[in-house]
């Protein structure tokens, strides 16, 4: 299931020209970093700190496994 829910994401993010930097699925959520070009408006942005980004997501990633 989680290979073709990636499949899925990866497919939408190239339709839109979305770039998909990171990204785990677990059981009942997925953790996606994205990089959004500029001609969409995205309500919440997370800010410039891609790497505190990307170590959430793995951390996360481990605390679903504990």
């Amino acid at each position: 299931m989680r290979k073709k829910i990636g499949g899925i994401i990866r497919d939408l993010c190239r339709q839109k020209g979305i770039e998909l930097l990171e990204g785990h699925a677990m059981p009942d959520h997925i953790h996606l970093l994205l990089s959004i070009p500029p001609k969409f408006s995205v309500s919440n942005t997370v800010g410039l700190d891609e790497e505190m980004i990307k170590k959430y997501i793995h951390e996360q990633n481990e605390s679903d496994k504990e």
